[in-house]
């Protein structure tokens, strides 16, 4: 097997989050659904999941579009026979009652903690440490700082300006972490987990209505975005040093003033990292280069994917895997008014008819791709496309772009494309 991508997804349930929200899980599947990859491959099955109807999307979605699902402890993970079921189903059942029994012996802990005043979770704001017995103890050479900036935000300080108070006082913050500083409401002395609630469970610091209104404070949203720019607002490019999405922004020329028309300063949109008093390594980048060189690649992209041979293939492949499928429903059908009775085929059937559906649906996904990327391949179709349809061709196509902090323009753009090989190309200046 060649290895086409990682997906790494860090403190997601496999037992209570559904496949809609895998972070890792559900691209993992689209990349197989979209022909980039033809086998799911996990080092443990009950890291996979721990939820049988999960599994039973997972397995039907993959082979459904001709992939395979493996687990380096178990083997393959397949519906394709009925001994391959059952033993998916076995793991799946021991998996998931495994997660369950786990939930039920720390559920009550969990709710014994929290009536006693103790936090379940590990990580504590400024301003609290544990004491012995695991409740919360108000370290007072920091309780100053916490009411001070909660009350400069009640008075509608900006965050970038709490931020900066707290590091005056010792305090280091993220920027993201000094916002959700202002709706935790251990300093209200209460806990929050989920149902469980103790709405007296350690010493406050800050006075509720203070509280309230550094809460609802809310950071200007500023004028809208008229410049126009493709890429704007479009999450497609991100920082190569922090990972966080550019934003846009005018800036001024270095021109300097002199007589005559030509010497008038002008300002030039760009792109630059939306987090730089985190970033290790800010970039910027000219505007009209990123988008020229994004253009260019995408439309070859498309020019390659509807001029090839391998996506009508895959057309005709998924038309023959539909028909297969809905013959072997029609099949098991007749099977099962003969014995309608019995659990077994009856069962079969259920899984014969969704993956008849599956089927049925890959090819429609296939076919109502192909008929728009063949019309918009041509060169002279993108001018008459509208910045919306430029969008979500972008989108579409490249998902994701990171601009290095290069000290010139070349080499700075590296492309994740949907089927998520990695290349690299050259920035013309």
């Amino acid at each position: 097997m060649e290895l086409v991508h990682v997906f790494e997804e860090f403190d997601q349930s496999a037992h209570r989050t559904p496949l809609l929200k895998r972070r890792g899980l559900r691209p993992a599947i689209e990349l197989i659904e979209r022909a980039g990859a033809d086998v799911l491959l996990v080092a443990y099955f009950d890291r996979l999941v721990r939820n049988t109807r999960v599994q039973a999307e997972v397995i039907d979605r993959v082979e459904a579009a001709g992939g395979g699902v493996f687990a380096l402890d178990v083997g393959e993970v397949s519906n394709a026979t009925a001994g391959q079921w059952l033993t998916a189903q076995v793991h799946g059942m021991m998996a998931e009652y495994h997660a369950r029994i786990t939930g039920e012996k720390t559920a009550r802990a969990r709710r014994d903690a929290v009536a006693r005043g103790v936090p379940v979770f590990p990580n504590l704001p400024p301003g609290y440490v544990r004491g012995e017995d695991g409740r919360l103890v108000v370290v007072k050479a920091e309780r100053a700082a916490i009411i001070g900036v909660f009350e400069l935000r009640a008075q509608g300080a900006s965050l970038s300006a709490c931020r900066a108070f707290l590091k005056a006082h010792g305090i280091e913050r993220t920027y993201r972490g000094t916002q959700t500083l202002f709706s935790n409401r251990l300093y209200l002395g209460e806990i929050h987990f989920g149902n469980l609630v103790n709405l007296h469970a350690h010493e406050p610091i800050v006075d509720r209505v203070i509280f309230e209104r550094a809460r609802d404070r809310r950071e200007p949203r500023g004028r809208p975005n008229k410049s126009g720019l493709l890429l704007a607002r479009l999450g497609v490019l991100v920082c190569g040093s922090c990972g966080a999405r550019l934003t846009s922004a005018l800036v001024w020329n270095r021109t300097r003033k002199r007589a005559g028309p030509e010497g008038v300063r002008r300002r030039y949109p760009i792109y630059r990292c939306g987090m730089p008093g985190d970033c290790p390594a800010a970039v910027t980048i000219s505007a009209t280069l990123v988008e020229e060189q994004i253009i260019r690649e995408v439309r070859h992209r498309l020019l390659q994917k509807t001029g090839s041979a391998s996506v009508e293939q895959q057309i005709r492949d998924a038309a023959a895997k539909a028909d297969a499928a809905q013959a072997e429903f029609k099949n098991a059908t007749l099977l099962a008014m003969d014995f309608p009775d019995d659990q077994d085929i009856q069962a079969k059937v259920a899984i014969k008819r969704q993956a008849a559906r599956l089927a049925s649906e890959r090819y429609d996904q296939l076919r109502g791709q192909i008929e728009p990327l063949a019309v918009l391949s041509a060169t002279h179709d993108w001018d008459e496309l509208t910045i919306e349809g430029r969008r979500a061709l972008i989108k579409a196509v490249l998902p994701r772009v990171e601009v290095l902090p290069a000290a010139t323009g070349a080499q700075r753009l590296r492309w994740f494309g949907p089927e998520l090989s990695l290349q690299q190309t050259p920035l013309e200046e």
